[in-house]
């Protein structure tokens, strides 16, 4: 599918969802959105759609809002972190949870596939193996590396995951890793489900893998639970805060709270925990069994709930 019919089939305005009007400078390269409704005007630059919300195009005027700020500190940071951000996950990471994920999606052929915060594309795995995947990130450095990769099924789109660019209806599965504990605020969480609940066809599924958990050892550490950005704290081990050099948001979810959100917009189909780390024990397990099928063990059990470090929930668009 190129450029043009993406557009026509599948994008809108974020704002009124009215069909965007496109002026080529280059085909499916560079090129001009606008929308005919509230005359808002986006690019297409080097093949990558970008409808950025306005607190990234008028950055000053939103400087004094925490959200748009902890958005635009991260979105940074992403962009920093780009070149290199698939070098920084562990092997161990990387094997449990694209596993854990891959297994949980089960894209099949006809499958038109969202996958939010798709950063560089290290989880596009399954990308051959559905109709079409629309890669959507804020990060525009990160979807470089990802256009970089040349796969032949994926369209790159730049977008918040709050005010998302896509017409209702019209996706059939959507897919986000490591994000939702990143959006920075509980009304910003919530207007993201409503946005996957709109996007989604009937009966549509939203699969949120790595949702960090907080662990019964976290909850028992005798720790600060809140941190500010004036703590200077750069781990992810309280109930909120700041790590990466205090730019990137978390919160981090029990697998009680990440279904109460998850109702309010979805039927729930099923939630675990899932990159458990119970000690020696399990590193013994894992180096006779892999890291994979030991994970597996415990997944969907009491001791992945409290001792996995991430959650995945799985969730179908209600009727009504």
């Amino acid at each position: 599918m190129d450029h043009t019919e993406l557009i026509e089939k599948y994008i809108c305005c974020p704002y009124d969802y009215a069909k965007l009007l496109i002026d080529w400078h280059s085909p499916n390269i560079n090129g001009k959105l606008c929308c005919p409704e509230c005359m808002r005007s986006w690019s297409i630059m080097d093949g990558i759609i970008s409808i950025m919300p306005d607190y990234y195009l008028e950055k000053r005027k939103f400087e004094k809002d925490t959200d748009f700020e902890d958005s635009l500190s991260e979105i940074y940071m992403r962009d920093a972190q780009a070149k290199k951000y698939e070098e920084i996950l562990s092997h161990r990471r990387d094997i449990i949870e694209i596993k854990t994920t891959m297994r949980e999606l089960d894209v099949t052929s006809s499958d038109t596939v969202l996958e939010l915060g798709v950063g560089t594309g290290r989880t596009l795995q399954y990308s051959d193996q559905c109709k079409l995947v629309i890669g959507c990130d804020f990060s525009f450095e990160s979807l470089l590396e990802l256009k970089a990769k040349g796969l032949k099924n994926v369209i790159a789109v730049q977008a918040d995951a709050t005010r998302l660019p896509f017409q209702s209806e019209r996706i059939d599965k959507i897919l986000t890793v490591e994000l939702f504990h990143h959006i920075p605020s509980q009304g910003a969480r919530r207007q993201h489900l409503s946005e996957c609940n709109r996007i989604l066809r009937s009966n549509g599924e939203l699969l949120m893998s790595g949702v960090y958990n907080f662990t019964i050892r976290e909850r028992l550490s005798d720790i600060k639970m809140i941190y500010t950005k004036n703590d200077q704290h750069g781990g992810a081990d309280g109930k909120m805060g700041y790590h990466t050099s205090n730019t990137i948001y978390y919160y981090n979810f029990d697998i009680r709270e990440l279904k109460a959100e998850a109702e309010l917009y979805f039927h729930v189909l099923g939630a675990f925990g899932f990159m458990v780390d119970i000690g020696p024990v399990g590193r013994a397990m894992e180096k006779v069994m892999g890291a994979y099928r030991a994970d597996c063990l415990w997944q969907r059990t009491k001791i992945g709930h409290w001792f996995g470090k991430n959650l995945l929930i799985k969730m179908r668009k209600s009727l009504n």
